[in-house]
């Protein structure tokens, strides 16, 4: 027996061993198949196991699974809806054996759930149990079993100690709503004392990368109705904690919850961007805050009441209602008594770095991770913004006081409500200082842009200046009488695209700007306006000009100096800024403008009727018109393109025309000192277009001033490298003394000069400025040459060569100013005195000069130190007054102040002038020059000088001279030198009145009369002088004639204008003398005389007396010279009359009754050659 209870003993150990340990020694995996289908069948899904299964009871019951995966209905996203790495339940043996059950561990690793919406609204999460499965299909309401009898077996009780999630996602999609959302990084631990509670769980998650912290507390059901319930959420970056404590009420009927809410953080703007994803939050977000409140809760409303909210030291409270019906119903109201702005704008920086270091310090510990929340599919798009239709609300948010700026802003109130997709906003108002109030108000709704607002805006300021200061924008230089009134009213809309303003209607002061403005909100900053502006006085907003002080000299100079030192620096800085500088800004942005104003008042002028119309395009404007009707008396239109304005700019068809009837108007008004008298100009007119680049554009315009017309083709360069011009320009006026007046040059000629119309080529910088192809006329006076200007150096260098056709000087010299000989010589009139007794007759009065001959004032040549000059001239014929002269060569260089003519050559009155000079400015001018001519023709001299050929022959002299002074009367009385006269083949005619050569022609008259036939000859005339101060004098003066051959000696006094020269003639063996050699016991050959007075009209006395000796009359004498002829009679009464003087004027004085009527000298082409003989007839004929 004892062996039987044995046996049996050991069978059962056996039994019992082989019943616990035999599962552990299955392969399970042979059995996938059959698993997967009973699982398949149950929930009517595939369900796949690509890993091992291993089932233990000993030492405790144990399923473990791995890479098992359940797969999604057809249409799904995501193939498979739950998919775990590993799958691992423990079933604690002990509690198992007494009927409790108790899971010790469920561990899902790295599960993976995909939760999703189909398009159909079918859910992938809701399986499609089999049939016949009743085991596994749960029971209808009516289906549910009756509670248990007392006596019935109790449900074993099942205790959850460790349900743990590792690293676990679920993913939620809907398709019909467009949405995704991720929780990813999910680590949870789930303990529940049994089926009906408590549960504890806590964990962390990502949601929408935004690392979350949650402690859930469930207690036990109560009564099957009621269930506390803690939950408590942290958000890691912001640090923010958000409790719930409550508890679940009428789990048997319509479950709520009733309970309260509270949450605090350090920074919400911190809380706020860690569940956002957009711009940077204003500062003043950056505080700490608390927020707290009563809550009511169920499935079809809720409310909030004795909400209070905290941010910073501002408070808030309120009351939040919300109700689920047919739609969504949401009612927001918050009040506040005051909310610093100050404060807010202002945020303390220790609470800022204590807020990030509590954040810094909470996730301290876990591992770090990104905490910018990726944005949800389509909300990167405005055109994805719809208000749900499915919403309605209200909110109603109020503060008593607004600090701002020091300043209160009085009854702040916003209200809006959301209605059938479309949001109002009701009002938007409130009071500002200054007497001020703004009214907003409009609708928001969604379009295919995104949302959209319209509204209308309306605000009054009854003290713009208070306003303005509250502000902090200085408005001390604007005068206190603007600035005072304004209101706004016009209508917004608003897109995420653009802002636009229409039906604007501004007035300030007494100005009304009307129309509207468009603003485009885009990376690009654009904007459009159509406005139009009454009027404006700009001057009312200007500050006025401060009284001028007076200051001691001392620090007036200092003052001056630096000014003058700090304007210099300011032109560097000019100069080296780049001119393009402010055009860089226009490619920045984008604009397309229409603005008018019917009046502006600048500066005094009326401006009238301004149009600007044109668009701003990524960098290119086109300007359609810009035009000023009236501006000061000026009008100006512009239009065109200009590209490139964000790098090189460039200008295409610009056309402008501008036109002024009084410039210097214009001139004042921008502020421009023109170096002319503008108003000279007369009416000025410009047009034209520019075309190409701005550093170097193409310019072609007409301009026409003072009745000129001045045209300009070519380009313009700012490069400071190479030619700044290089253009055509050309010059046209019908009359140049007009044009030179207009242009500031007091310019009045003697005689009418004519029109101008020049061409030429014009190139040059600021350094230097070239006329090349020089062409044109001046008058009748053509011209052509090349001319260079040099500003380079010190001084202005001008060189060149010009060329003109024959050229009359005496249209070009000022009127009535004379040169240093006067107009109309002075002439003292001379005659024979006949006998002795008729010497001291009135007849031998003379006339002086009663004025002084050469001009005193002060000859200015300093502007010879004010540049220099190498230039050259050529022309055919230069006349000046009755000069002529040919074949003009003329160069002449400044430099230093020194005037050099190294050449002055051509033909004058025949023969060929060579002259060179050299004047120096100095405190006493310095000239020398140097004057050589030759082959003159005396006769075309004579003529020219005193209207009338007075000889023939030719002339050469040279003139070697210095001299030095202030004045012309200086130089004169300062010249000094040498230099020499020739006189070849001279034959007198008339005395030669009115020349510097009437006394030597005078002289030669006076002989001609006394020599009888041999006067017919013709005479040599030559000798030299020295200068000195002045006064020419000479010892070697020599006279070769038919009638003999004299010698004579003296000066000619130039500062005086006189002359002292006496001399005698040796007379010629003729007839005559023989005759007096017969009659008179003595004759002499020598004939004394002399020229005395006036240098343009001397006396000239010829002693005939010495021809007699003793002046003895031939006996018979009177009667034989009354029976000859008159002409001979006379001449032989001059010679025979007892031993008179004669004298011969240089012209007759008009006959007096003391004197006898004398004949006028003859001409020598008048007279013959007399033979003896004849002579001898006439002689003695009775």
């Amino acid at each position: 027996m004892k062996k039987v209870l044995w046996s049996v003993g050991i069978l059962l150990v056996l039994l019992a061993t082989a019943a616990l340990v035999g599962p552990s020694l299955v392969n399970w995996n042979d059995y996938k198949d059959d698993i997967t289908y009973q699982v398949r069948k149950a929930i009517g899904r595939e369900i796949s196991i690509h890993g091992d299964i291993r089932i233990t009871v000993l030492p405790v019951p144990a399923f473990v699974a791995k890479e098992v995966s359940i797969a999604n209905p057809v249409g799904a996203t995501s193939p498979n809806l739950a998919r775990f790495k590993s799958i691992e339940v423990r079933i604690a043996l002990g509690p198992l054996l007494s009927g409790q059950i108790t899971v010790e561990t469920v561990r899902l690793i790295d599960p993976v759930i995909e939760l999703e919406v189909l398009a159909e609204g079918s859910k992938t999460w809701e399986f499609n149990l089999l049939a016949g499965n009743t085991a596994l299909v749960p029971l209808s309401t009516g289906e549910r079993p009756a509670p248990e009898s007392k006596g019935a077996a109790l449900t074993p009780t099942v205790v959850l100690d460790n349900f743990t999630i590792e690293n676990g996602t679920i993913t939620y999609r809907d398709n019909t709503a467009g949405t995704v959302e991720r929780i990813s990084g999910l680590n949870a631990r789930v303990v529940a004392a049994s089926l009906n509670g408590p549960f504890e769980s806590a964990g962390s998650m990502l949601i929408r990368g935004v690392p979350l912290d949650f402690d859930v507390d469930v207690g036990e059901i109560i009564h099957n109705r009621t269930l506390p319930v803690v939950l408590s959420l942290g958000i890691k970056p912001s640090g923010m904690k958000l409790q719930f404590n409550g508890t679940l009420v009428g789990l048997d009927d319509v479950p709520r919850f009733k309970g309260n809410v509270k949450g605090n953080g350090a920074n919400l703007g911190h809380a706020i961007n860690a569940v956002r994803q957009g711009p940077p939050l204003p500062d003043l977000l950056g505080q700490p805050f608390e927020i707290s409140g009563s809550v009511v809760a169920s499935a079809s409303a809720g409310e909030i009441k004795n909400l209070s909210f905290r941010l910073g030291s501002t408070r808030a409270s309120g009351d939040v209602t919300i109700e689920m019906a047919d739609a969504l119903n949401v009612a927001v109201r918050l009040t506040t008594k005051q909310v610093d702005l100050d404060k807010w704008l202002t945020p303390s920086s220790q609470s800022s770095t204590e807020a990030a270091d509590s954040a810094s310090g909470e996730s301290g510990n876990q591992t770090k991770t990104t905490t910018t929340a990726p944005a949800p599919s389509g909300s990167s798009s405005a055109a994805g913004f719809e208000i749900p239709t499915g919403i309605n609300g209200s909110l109603i948010l109020s503060a008593d006081t607004v600090v701002y700026r020091e300043g209160l802003i009085r009854d702040a109130l916003l209200t809006a409500e959301l209605a059938n997709g479309e949001a109002t906003l009701s009002q938007l108002s409130a009071q500002f200082p200054g007497g001020s109030d703004i009214v907003l108000f409009g609708f928001l709704s969604s379009s295919n842009d995104g949302p959209r607002f319209e509204g209308k805006i309306e605000t009054t300021v009854s003290d713009l200046r208070d306003v303005l200061k509250w502000l902090d924008i200085d408005i001390k230089q604007v005068p206190a009488d603007r600035l005072r009134k304004l209101s706004l009213g016009t209508k917004v809309t608003v897109t995420p695209k653009q802002v636009q303003l229409s039906g604007l209607d501004l007035r300030f002061d007494s100005s009304r700007l009307t129309g509207g403005v468009t603003v485009a909100l885009q990376r690009r900053p654009s904007f459009g306006a159509n406005i139009a502006l009454d009027r404006i006085d700009i001057d009312a907003y200007l500050p006025k000009p401060a009284k001028k002080k007076t200051k001691p000299e001392v620090e007036a100079e200092s003052g001056k100096a630096k000014a003058v030192t700090g304007s210099k620096k300011t032109l560097a800085n000019k100069a080296q800024a780049n001119p393009l500088a402010r055009l860089f800004g226009l490619g920045a942005f984008d604009a397309n403008v229409k603005a008018r104003v019917k009046r502006l008042v600048y500066q005094g002028a009326q401006i009238k009727k301004v149009v600007v119309d044109g668009t701003l395009y990524n960098g290119d404007l086109d300007i359609r018109r810009l035009s000023i009707a009236r501006l000061a008396g000026a009008s100006a239109t512009l239009s065109g393109k200009i590209t490139g304005l964000g790098g090189l700019p460039a200008m295409k068809g610009v056309a402008f025309e501008a036109k002024a009837a009084d410039l210097s108007r214009v001139m004042r008004l921008v502020g421009i000192e023109a170096p002319i008298d503008t108003r000279k100009l007369g009416a000025v007119a410009i047009v034209g277009t520019v075309d190409g680049s701005f550093l170097k554009p193409q310019l072609n315009a007409r301009l026409t001033a003072a009745g000129a017309i001045v045209g300009v083709k070519g380009s313009v360069s700012v490069l400071p490298f190479g030619d700044m011009l290089k253009a055509e320009v050309s010059v046209k006026h019908k009359s140049t003394v007009r044009l030179l007046r207009a242009v500031g040059a007091d310019y009045r000629p003697a005689g009418n000069i004519g029109g101008i119309d020049i061409t030429a080529k014009v190139e040059g910088d600021t350094k230097a400025l070239r006329l090349s192809g020089l062409r044109g006329r001046v008058g009748k006076t053509a011209l052509k040459g090349d001319v260079t200007l040099d500003l380079s150096g010190s001084r202005p260098r001008l060189t060149g060569a010009l060329e003109t056709g024959a050229l009359v000087i005496d249209p070009f010299l000022p009127a009535k100013r004379k040169a240093t000989l006067d107009s109309a010589p002075r002439l003292i009139p001379a005659v024979w005195l006949g006998p002795k007794t008729t010497i001291g007759s009135s007849s031998l009065m003379h006339r002086v000069a009663t004025r002084g001959r050469w001009p005193t004032e002060p000859l200015d040549l300093s502007v010879l130190k004010s540049f220099d000059a190498d230039l050259n001239f050529k022309a055919p014929a230069v006349i000046y007054g009755k000069f002529l002269l040919e074949k003009t060569d003329f160069s002449v260089v400044v430099a230093d102040g020194v005037l050099t003519t190294r050449r002055l050559n051509g033909v004058i009155f025949g023969g060929v002038l060579a002259a060179s000079a050299r004047a120096e400015a100095a405190s006493q001018n310095q000239f020398r020059t140097e004057i050589k001519l030759t082959g003159v023709d005396v006769a075309e001299a004579t003529h020219a000088l005193s209207g009338k050929p007075a000889a023939d022959g030719r002339l050469n002299a040279r003139l070697d001279v210095t001299a030095s002074g202030r004045s012309v009367t200086d130089l004169i009385s300062t010249l000094n030198g040498s230099g020499s006269l020739a006189l070849n083949d001279l034959a007198t005619g008339t005395a030669g009145q009115g020349s510097a050569l009437a006394g030597l022609l005078g002289l030669m008259t006076a002989f001609n009369q006394i020599g009888g036939g041999k006067a017919l000859g013709k005479a040599n005339v030559s000798g030299s002088f020295k200068m000195t101060n002045g006064i020419a004098r000479s010892q070697d003066l020599k006279l070769v004639s038919g009638i003999g051959s004299g010698v004579a000696a003296g000066n000619v006094d130039l500062p005086k204008w006189s002359i002292n020269v006496s001399g005698k003639m040796e007379l010629a063996e003729s007839l005559l003398t023989q005759i007096f050699k017969a009659e008179v016991r003595e004759i002499r050959q020598a004939v004394p005389f002399s020229i005395r007075g006036r240098l343009d009209a001397p006396d000239i006395k010829v002693d005939t007396d010495a021809l007699l000796g003793s002046g003895g009359l031939i006996p018979g004498a009177d009667a034989f010279l009354n029976k000859v002829p008159k002409g001979v009679g006379t001449i032989l009464k001059g010679i025979l009359g007892g031993g008179a003087t004669q004298a011969q004027p240089s012209s007759p004085l008009p006959p007096s009754t003391n004197t006898q009527k004398q004949p006028p000298p003859s001409s020598p082409q008048q007279q013959k050659q007399l033979k003896p003989e004849d002579l001898l007839k006439q002689l003695f004929k009775l």
